[in-house]
């Protein structure tokens, strides 16, 4: 045997130890594998659970919101916004984050008609005016309209006493100022009525149509309203009402034609005025330059509008004043 294949005591000691060495490295090497292998099938379990909840999570909500939109559609309720939609969603994170249960249950909420608290705004918004210099309104219209409303809403008594302040305008408001704080509604009724009483007296409702004239430029519609409010306010029947608004026209292009009509009702009245009107304006003439007007003077070498000194309007001599 050579001398170069024989091995020494202290080579094989080497090489026993390198060996056992790199054993150990690939034992150590094949458990991290083992380990790491574990360690992610366990997060991919994991993960796989998480995401079965949220899709079981998913499907109830979609069901929820579809049995919702179901229930909008058959019983016409108002259709959630965006905002009370997302209001919702931000209850139910709020409840419970990832709950199955709360996510019904918010999309459950939905189905339900979302209905606004009126405000003390909006109520004074839609009560009526009260002026007794302007007339528009009576103390008893102003009493009976607002009870009216307040039993369509609902309104309690304090909301309705604070409303009603609102709503005094000129000498009314000064009347309420000088008031003690009225304690309820009853008390509040009583001393209006007692101090704005309201009477009908046909001569003198009769009266106020027959001295009410169309003012000179005044747009018809607008005197219709105002002879209808004055009519109604005293009661008076639709044909009395039509008779005194056209013989105040002051018009007699619009007036004749209208009394050969036989106007049952104040409505019927108003689309003839307003088509006459229409046909009234659109066959005026305009006047040539520096050429007077039948209702114009000269003056001082300039044309000057005639003024009535009976009712001071324009338009008119005192001898001719309606």
């Amino acid at each position: 045997m050579n001398r170069s294949d024989e091995t020494t005591p202290i080579q094989r000691h080497y090489i026993s130890e390198l060996t056992d060495k790199i054993l150990r490295e690939i034992h150590t090497q094949r458990n991290s594998g083992c380990k790491h292998l574990v360690r992610r099938e366990s997060q991919v379990l994991k993960s796989t659970s998480d995401l079965q909840v949220q899709l079981n999570s998913l499907k109830e909500a979609i069901a929820g919101l579809t049995s919702a939109m179901a229930a909008i559609t058959q019983n016409s309720t108002a259709v959630p916004n965006r905002e009370e939609i997302q209001q919702a969603a931000n209850n139910n994170n709020l409840e419970s984050p990832g709950s199955s249960v709360s996510t019904w249950e918010s999309a459950h909420d939905l189905r339900r008609p979302i209905q606004r608290e009126m405000s003390i705004q909006d109520t004074i918004g839609i009560m009526p005016e009260f002026d007794p210099i302007k007339g528009s309104t009576s103390a008893t219209q102003f009493i009976t309209r607002t009870e009216q409303l307040q039993q369509c809403y609902g309104w309690k008594e304090n909301r309705v006493l604070i409303a009603v302040q609102h709503k005094m305008k000129g000498m009314a408001k000064r009347w309420l100022d000088a008031q003690s704080v009225f304690q309820t509604w009853s008390e509040f009724m009583y001393a209006f009525k007692a101090d704005f009483p309201t009477t009908h007296n046909a001569a003198e409702i009769h009266k106020l149509l027959m001295k009410r004239k169309r003012k000179n430029g005044e747009d018809y519609v607008e005197y219709f309203y105002s002879m209808l409010t004055i009519g109604r306010q005293g009661k008076v029947d639709d044909v009395s009402i039509n008779m005194h608004i056209i013989s105040g026209l002051n018009d007699s292009a619009v007036t004749k034609p209208l009394a050969t009509m036989n106007f049952t009702t104040c409505s019927e009245l108003l689309v003839a005025l307003k088509n006459l009107s229409a046909i009234s304006s659109a066959s005026v003439t305009s006047i040539p330059p520096n050429q007077p007007t039948k209702t114009e003077i000269k003056y001082n070498g300039k044309y000057t509008q005639i003024k009535c000194f009976n009712c001071n309007e324009l338009g008119h001599m005192a001898a001719k004043c309606p």
